[in-house]
């Protein structure tokens, strides 16, 4: 029997970064906020970040996931917030668990995009 992924799982490996580009680009263009700020409010590396922002190993799929309207919106919302300082650690993980239910629900993953 082979290996079966939860759907969350799946979103760690797979959506969960693309999320993190989108917000990390919306939050470096329009707020010009500062790697090491971005890394410290997603909680990832400075490194994932300039990873994120120079589009250094984007698959097809994660470049036309970016595109989508649903996605793009919910980046810039949530970049917005943590710009303003409105949001905590634990609301934007409650956030990226939202957006991300709701691409599941509408089948709207992404294969072999990492």
């Amino acid at each position: 029997m082979g290996l079966v992924l939860l759907p969350c799982e799946n979103a760690v490996k797979q959506f969960l970064p693309v999320m993190r580009i989108g917000i990390a680009r919306e939050l470096n263009d329009k707020y010009d906020v500062d790697q090491t700020t971005i890394s410290k409010k997603l909680g990832v590396t400075q490194a994932a970040v300039s990873k994120y922002l120079s589009g250094q190993g984007r698959t097809k799929e994660v470049r036309e996931l970016l595109k989508n309207p649903v996605l793009d919106a919910q980046s810039k919302k949530i970049a917005r917030e943590i710009a303003e300082n409105k949001i905590a650690q634990i609301q934007l993980q409650s956030m990226l668990c939202e957006v991300c239910e709701s691409f599941l629900t509408q089948n709207c993953t992404i294969k072999n995009a990492f």
